[in-house]
């Protein structure tokens, strides 16, 4: 079946970083406008830009992350700006708190992960990639 490598979510590691780097050019990014990001702990937010800046499209393609709680600075601070990356990199904040699900939430038929990628979809436009990082299981729907 070939490598693989599990990507903890929130896993602060260049290795982690560098797998979510190499998915960003599996993409179709002449078609998409912006690429939205849930964000926690920062690592996804870090491999996505990070990819983005090595393609040929750097710098024409936003990335947009919207925060599940409060933003990852120090992650950006330390893995994007001594790179001179994170420009076309914009952060907002959910529009509820980390506590408040967000249940049944649904793009097509993939159900969101109510803590984080369902708090992007009211930030959804078209022409946007979403970018799913997972979804728990969880009693609590």
């Amino acid at each position: 079946l070939g490598n693989h490598i599990y990507i903890a979510p929130g896993m602060e590691d260049p290795v982690a970083f560098d797998a979510i780097a190499r998915q960003v050019h599996n993409l179709p990014l002449a078609q998409i406008k912006r690429i939205v990001v849930p964000v926690g702990g920062g690592a996804t937010l870090v491999g996505v830009t990070r990819g983005l800046w090595n393609t040929p499209h750097r710098g024409q393609r936003k990335v947009l992350g919207i925060c599940a709680s409060l933003p990852p600075t120090r992650m950006i601070e330390k893995y994007l700006h001594p790179l001179g990356v994170g420009r076309g990199l914009e952060l907002i904040s959910a529009k509820s708190s980390y506590s408040q699900p967000a249940h049944g939430v649904k793009v097509g038929k993939v159900d969101l992960d109510p803590y984080y990628e369902a708090k992007c979809y009211p930030f959804l436009e078209p022409g946007d990639l979403l970018w799913v990082v997972g979804h728990r299981s969880s009693v609590l729907r």
